[in-house]
C-alpha cells in the first residue's frame, strides 16, 4: 500500500482522507508489540518497512524512476515516525540499519541538491540524530555498523571543502550524527576538529576560514547535554579550537561565524572546557567590538551591525550561563551603564533570559531608571526593558509580571507636577516609553492592572485634564483602556469604585466636540462598559441622557453623542448577561433615529436635519454590530430587533431618488450585511416586501451611483461611506455560498459595479475600484448568468467596458486588477 496515493472524491460521505490512511498504515508498521522472550531481536515486519521507506527516501524504486523531492521528504517523515514509535526502539529494525545509513546519506545528498534551503533537510537530520542516539544508548554493539561508518564517510568532505555547498550541508549532517551521544561526538571531533581548526588559522582564505568556523560551531552545539561525561569528548580539542576561533574573530571577514562558534564552545558542553581567564579575555574582546564601556563615547546602533549583534549574543550567553562566576559582577553593571547602546541591550536581554538571578538584578534596575531618571535615561531604560522582555524569553517576563514593577512605572507616569518644565519633561518620557512598556503592561495579571486604575482618577479628574498636554492625556487614556479591559478579563476590573467614579469625567471628555482626545476617552468608556458590571452600562446610559439634554443644537455634539451611544450599546452586547438589555435599548434608539429621524434620548430642538440624524443612526448601527468579542449570537439578536424596520424603510423609500431619507436605512442594512452570518444576510424579514440584506446592498449601490456624484457637504461623505460598506458586503455575499439570488439584479448590478470600478478617486484611495473589481471577479468565478440565462451579454459587455475604462485607469493597481478580471471573463466567454 505504500506510498498512499489516494485522493478522496468530491463530497465523500465517509470522510476518508489521504492523511488518515497514511497515519493508519504507519501505525501498523510501527505498532508491533515488544516480545518478552526476545526483546532485542529485530522484527522482520519492521525491518521490511524501514527498508521500503529508506528506498523511497533515497530515490530507489522498482521501476528505477527518480522519486520527486516531496515524496522523498514524506518518506523521511514516515521513517522518523516509525523509528520513534516502535515499541522495541532500535532493536525492532536493527537489521535495517546498514541500509538505513546508506539510504539516508543518499537521500540527504538528493534533498540538499534539489532544495538548498536547509529547512527541507531538517526532518532527515532529526531522524539521523534519533537513530544515532538510539544505537548509542540501546545497542552499542551496532555502533560500528551505523554511527562510525556514517561519521567516517561524511567527515572528510566537511574538512576538505567546508566552504562548498556540499561541505556546508555535510557539516549539518555530521553535527546530527555527533548529537547521538558522547561516543559519536568523540568520533566526529577526532576526525573533524583538528583540520577545521587549522583551516580557521588560514587567514589568507577568509571564505574557507569562515566556513570552517561555522562547521566547528555546529559540532560544539551538538555537545549540549544535561549530563557530563568522563572523559569529556570536547576537552582534547577545546584549547586549539578556541585559540583558532579567537584569532579568526579578530579579522572582519570571519568574525561572526568565529564569535558564534567560540560562544558554543564556551556554553554548550555540560562543563567548562575553557579556563575562566581565557573566557574573560574573550569577553573583553567582545565588549570592545560592541563599543561598550567608558572609552567609547559614540552611541552605536543595535541590530543593524551583524558583528555587534553576534558579539552581544555571545557576551550575554557567556555571562548568563553562570559558568564563569567572575564575569557577572564585571559585565552586568557595565551593560546597565550603557543602555543607550543597542548591543548592550541585546546582551542584557540574552543574559537575563538565561539566568533568573540576572533577570532579578537587571529588570528592577531598568524600571527604577524609567521612574526616577531624567528624560534621556528613562527613554534608554524603556527601550532596554522592551529588549529584555521581548527577546529575553519567559524568565525576565515572569519576574516582571510577579514583581509589581509595572505599578511603580505607571504610578510615575501618572504623577503630575506643578512645574511646567518638569511636566513637559515627564510627558516626553511617557510618550517615548509607552510604546515599549505597553506590551509588558498587557502581559501583567488582572490584579496588577486593577490596582493601577486608581492612579488615573487624579490625573483626569477635577479639570486637570485641560491643563495637561494633549499627547499626555491620549497616552494616559490608552493605558487606562488597557487596564480596564484586562482587569475585566480577570473578573470585575471595570466595575470597581475607582473606574465607575471616573465615568462622568470620561463621558464628558468623549462628548466634548472641541476636545481632541474624545476618541480615546470613548474607548475607555467602552472598556468600562464591556469589562465591568451591569451597573456601569446603566450608569453610562443615564450620563448620556443627561448629556443629550445639554448638547443643544450642535451637530458635532449630537454626532459624538450618537457615536458614544452606539459604542456603549456594542460593549453592553459583548459583555452579555443583564447588560444585553442596554444593548437592546441602544439599537432600538438608533433604529428610531434611522426610520423616523428622531429618538427619545435626543432633544427636540437641534440644528441637524432629519436626513443627517438618519445617517448618524445608520452609522451608529455599524458601530454596534462591528464591535469585536462576545458570543456568536448577540448580532443576530440585534438584527432581529432592527432588521424588519430597516428593510421596511428601504422598501418604502426605494422608488424615490430625490431624497436622502433612505440613506440611513441603507447604511444600517449594509453594516448588518457585513457583520452578520450569511444565512441571516440572505433571509427575508416579514413586512419587508421580500427584501433581503443582499438586495439592499444592490439598492444602496444603485442609489450611490445616481445620488453620490452630485452630492456635496455631509451628503457626499455619507454616500461615499455607503458605497464602501455596500461593496464590502457584496464582496462577502458573492464570495461565500450560493449566489443565485443575485441573478434577477444582474442587469443593473454589472453596469453599477463597472461604474465604480472606473471611478477616479482622490488622495490615492483605490478601495472603491478594487472592491468593485473583486465583486466582478467573484461573480465570474460563480459563473453567474451563464448557462443559457443570458449571461453571454453580461460577459461581452463587461469585457468591453473593462477594455475601454478600467484598463486605462490612471492607477496601476486598478489596471492590474482589471486585467485579471477581464482574463477571467474572456475564459468564461469561451
Amino acid at each position: 500500500y505504500y506510498p498512499i496515493t489516494f485522493t478522496p472524491p468530491p463530497n465523500d460521505p465517509h470522510g476518508i482522507t489521504n492523511a488518515s490512511l497514511r497515519s493508519a498504515l504507519l501505525s501498523v508498521l510501527s505498532g508491533v508489540p515488544a516480545s518478552p522472550s526476545s526483546p532485542a531481536e529485530p522484527d522482520p515486519s519492521v525491518v521490511d518497512a524501514m527498508r521500503l521507506l529508506t528506498d523511497r527516501a533515497s530515490g530507489v524504486s522498482s521501476d528505477a524512476e527518480s522519486v520527486p523531492l516531496k515524496d522523498r521528504t514524506d518518506a523521511v517523515l514516515d521513517l522518523l515516525h516509525v523509528a520513534s514509535s516502535c515499541a522495541r526502539g532500535v532493536a525492532a529494525y536493527a537489521a535495517a540499519l546498514p541500509d538505513l545509513r546508506v539510504g539516508l546519506i543518499t537521500a540527504y545528498e538528493a534533498i540538499t541538491v534539489s532544495a538548498p534551503d536547509p529547512s527541507h533537510a531538517r526532518p532527515l537530520l532529526s531522524l539521523l540524530s534519533l537513530a544515532a542516539s538510539q544505537v548509542e544508548a540501546s545497542l552499542p554493539t551496532l555502533f560500528p555498523s551505523f554511527n562510525a561508518p556514517a561519521i567516517s564517510n561524511i567527515a572528510p568532505s566537511v574538512c576538505d571543502s567546508p566552504e562548498s555547498v556540499s561541505g556546508r550541508a555535510n557539516a549539518r549532517f555530521l553535527a546530527a550524527l555527533a548529537g547521538g551521544g558522547p561516543r559519536s561526538l568523540a568520533a566526529a571531533l577526532s576526525l573533524a576538529a583538528p583540520p577545521l581548526s587549522a583551516a580557521c588559522r588560514n587567514l589568507r582564505d577568509p571564505v574557507r576560514a569562515e566556513a570552517a568556523a561555522a562547521a566547528l560551531g555546529t559540532l560544539f552545539v551538538a555537545a549540549r547535554s544535561p549530563v557530563a561525561h568522563s572523559p569529556d569528548p570536547v576537552l582534547p580539542h577545546a584549547g586549539p579550537a578556541f585559540a583558532a576561533l579567537r584569532a579568526l574573530a579578530a579579522e572582519g571577514g570571519g568574525c561572526v561565524a568565529a564569535v558564534l562558534a567560540a560562544n558554543a564552545l564556551l556554553v554548550a558542553p555540560p562543563e567548562a572546557v575553557v579556563g575562566e581567564a581565557e573566557a574573560g579575555e574573550f569577553c573583553e574582546e567582545l565588549r570592545r567590538r560592541m563599543g561598550v564601556g567608558d572609552e567609547f563615547n559614540e552611541v552605536s546602533g543595535g541590530g543593524e551591525d551583524p558583528v555587534s549583534s553576534a558579539c552581544a549574543y555571545a557576551l550575554g550567553s557567556v555571562v548568563g550561563s553562570n559558568r564563569y562566576p567572575s564575569l557577572r559582577p564585571r559585565y552586568v553593571p557595565l551593560l546597565l551603564a550603557s543602555l543607550d547602546r543597542g548591543p548592550a541591550r541585546e546582551a542584557l536581554a540574552k543574559a537575563a533570559g538565561m539566568s533568573g538571578d540576572i533577570a532579578g538584578e537587571v529588570v528592577p534596575e531598568i524600571a527604577d531608571r524609567i521612574c526616577s531618571g531624567g528624560t534621556e535615561s528613562a527613554v534608554a531604560a524603556s527601550r532596554a526593558l522592551e529588549f529584555v522582555l521581548d527577546r529575553g524569553g519567559a524568565v525576565p517576563v515572569k519576574f516582571f509580571e510577579e514583581s509589581g514593577l509595572t505599578v511603580d512605572i505607571l504610578r510615575s507616569f501618572c504623577a503630575v507636577s506643578a512645574d511646567p518644565e518638569v511636566e513637559a519633561s515627564r510627558r516626553l518620557v511617557v510618550e517615548a516609553c509607552i510604546p515599549h512598556i505597553k506590551g509588558a503592561f498587557e502581559r501583567c495579571g488582572a490584579g496588577v492592572q486593577r490596582s493601577v486604575v486608581s492612579f488615573f482618577e487624579p490625573l483626569l479628574g477635577g479639570g486637570r485634564r485641560d491643563k495637561l498636554d494633549l499627547a499626555r492625556v491620549e497616552l494616559t487614556l490608552s493605558l487606562l483602556a488597557t487596564a480596564v479591559a484586562a482587569g475585566g478579563e480577570g473578573g470585575g476590573g471595570g466595575g470597581d469604585a475607582a473606574t465607575s467614579g471616573m465615568l462622568p469625567a470620561l463621558t464628558s471628555m468623549a462628548l466634548d466636540p472641541s476636545y481632541k482626545a474624545r476618541g480615546p476617552a470613548a474607548a475607555v468608556v467602552k472598556s468600562v462598559v464591556g469589562a465591568g458590571a451591569y451597573e456601569n452600562s446603566a450608569l453610562v446610559m443615564g450620563l448620556l441622557g443627561d448629556a443629550a439634554a445639554g448638547c443643544g443644537g450642535d451637530v458635532a455634539a449630537t454626532s459624538n453623542l450618537v457615536y458614544l451611544l452606539a459604542t456603549v450599546g456594542g460593549a453592553a452586547y459583548v459583555r452579555g448577561g443583564a447588560s444585553a438589555k442596554e444593548g437592546d435599548a441602544v439599537v432600538k434608539l438608533l433604529c428610531d433615529l434611522v426610520v423616523d429621524g428622531d429618538a427619545s434620548l435626543l432633544p427636540k430642538s437641534r440644528a441637524a436635519t432629519r436626513e443627517q440624524l438618519q445617517t448618524m443612526g445608520g452609522e451608529g448601527l455599524g458601530v454596534v454590530v462591528g464591535m469585536q468579542g462576545g458570543n456568536s449570537f448577540w448580532r443576530q439578536r440585534a438584527a432581529s430587533i432592527v432588521g424588519p424596520r430597516l428593510l421596511g424603510k428601504v422598501a418604502a423609500e426605494k422608488q424615490s431618488l430625490q431624497s436622502e431619507e433612505i440613506l440611513g436605512a441603507l447604511l444600517g442594512t449594509a453594516h448588518l450585511a457585513c457583520c452578520l452570518p450569511m444565512a441571516v444576510v440572505k433571509k427575508t424579514f416579514s413586512g419587508a416586501d421580500d427584501l433581503t440584506l443582499v438586495t439592499c446592498l444592490i439598492i444602496g449601490l444603485l442609489f450611490a451611483e445616481k445620488r453620490g456624484a452630485a452630492a456635496t457637504g455631509w451628503q457626499r461623505g455619507a454616500w461615499d461611506s455607503l458605497t464602501a460598506v455596500a461593496l464590502g458586503g457584496l464582496v462577502r455575499a458573492t464570495g461565500v455560498g450560493e449566489t443565485g439570488d443575485l441573478e434577477p439584479h444582474l442587469a443593473n448590478l454589472f453596469p453599477t459595479l463597472l461604474f465604480f470600478a472606473e471611478k477616479v478617486s482622490g488622495a490615492g484611495d483605490n478601495s472603491t475600484q478594487l472592491l468593485s473589481l473583486q465583486c466582478l471577479l467573484n461573480l465570474c468565478d460563480k459563473e453567474i448568468g451563464g448557462g443559457g440565462r443570458g449571461g453571454a451579454n453580461f460577459v461581452a459587455s463587461t469585457c468591453a467596458r473593462l477594455k475601454s475604462g478600467c484598463l486605462g485607469h490612471p492607477r496601476k493597481e486598478v489596471r492590474a486588477a482589471a486585467v485579471i478580471v477581464r482574463n477571467k471573463y474572456l475564459l468564461l466567454s469561451k
